[in-house]
């Protein structure tokens, strides 16, 4: 009895909600039908403005012309403060949109990409562990967002391999903190092996780096960060204090691109219990296989790409922490 007391507290909710925006409604359609049985020159509602529905006030203004000089007066009034609240509200919105654009990592910066809704990023990130921040670069980027199925992104990456090599290399010379030196270090060094031909090696070495990396700066903040299930209960990003962030927990959209592909990266794979060798890259097989399933060249790229985000973004917060800290001991 006590499982289903919120449902129906929201039954119960839902009814009174319904029934007050029905009254509300009767009470607009009788308004509406009283003014409309006068003559429009003796209408007066100088005074009930603020107290009449939209829907009596967009037909008074319809009429206005024929309405007397004060209820016209008032009802103008009326739409010229609407259109500055619309006015208003549209400068907000394009504010928090360059907002949200100038938060995002500098890969998403170019001409032709849109943001996608959460459930594509979610797709993209969780399901497939895409790495999407910082690296690959916009015109990788946007040819991913493009196109509709897992196998189409594995293509583009491999056909772009040397555009996102080289964007790597450039992205790591951003990376300036030395607690980060031992890591950049070998993330170029993964990239450098990489484009000599050697896919492997670098898949191997960057998902080593990463995986320490992971373990010095994540999951000492966030215990479950990548964690697939806790105590048999799935924990995607938001499902517990110790799990990553979910977009709607939080506004660092820079962190989140990171994170969420991180957790799509550590799916589990358990060779013991016979699981499949995923072809999607994956943390585990590539620690525990050595399949050609696993090690492929789109993946070794991914590999690499997950590293230099968590580089770039673990900069960045470092630098910001710098920065606070010098203007404290200033002041």
């Amino acid at each position: 009895m006590n499982s289903q007391a919120p449902e129906s507290a929201t039954q119960e909710n839902s009814t009174w909600f319904d029934e007050l925006l029905a009254d509300l409604s009767a009470r607009s359609e009788a308004t509406l039908a009283e003014l409309q049985d006068q003559n429009p020159a003796d209408i007066d509602v100088a005074t009930r403005v603020p107290w009449l529905s939209r829907q009596v006030l967009d037909w008074l203004y319809e009429i206005r012309a024929s309405l007397n000089a004060e209820s016209r007066a008032a009802v103008e009034a009326w739409k010229e403060s609407e259109r500055r609240q619309m006015r208003r509200f549209r400068e907000l919105v394009e504010r928090a949109e360059q907002r949200f654009q100038a938060s995002l990592p500098p890969n998403w910066h170019g001409e032709g990409l849109d943001f996608p809704a959460v459930e594509e990023l979610e797709q993209l990130q969780l399901f497939e562990g895409l790495p999407l921040a910082w690296v690959p670069p916009s015109q990788v980027l946007r040819r991913l967002l493009r196109v509709s199925s897992f196998a189409e992104r594995r293509k583009v990456i491999e056909e772009e391999s040397t555009v996102i090599l080289t964007s790597c290399e450039s992205t790591l010379m951003q990376v300036h903190d030395p607690r980060l030196t031992e890591w950049k270090a070998t993330a170029l060094e993964a990239v450098t092996v990489m484009q000599a031909g050697s896919f492997r090696a670098g898949q191997a070495l960057a998902t080593v780096a990463l995986d320490s990396a992971v373990t010095e700066f994540v999951t000492n903040g966030y215990q479950h960060a990548v964690a697939q299930t806790v105590k048999g209960k799935a924990t995607p990003p938001g499902t517990l204090a110790t799990s990553l962030p979910a977009w709607d927990d939080v506004d660092h959209p820079r962190a989140l691109l990171v994170f969420y592909g991180l957790w799509g990266a550590h799916k589990r794979y358990w060779k013991k219990r016979g699981d499949d060798v995923p072809d999607i890259y994956s943390r585990h097989a590539t620690v525990h296989t050595m399949s050609d399933r696993q090690y492929t060249n789109a993946n070794a790229l991914i590999a690499v790409m997950h590293l230099i985000g968590l580089l770039c973004m673990l900069d960045e917060m470092m630098t910001e922490q710098r920065t606070k800290l010098t203007s404290a001991n200033r002041s």
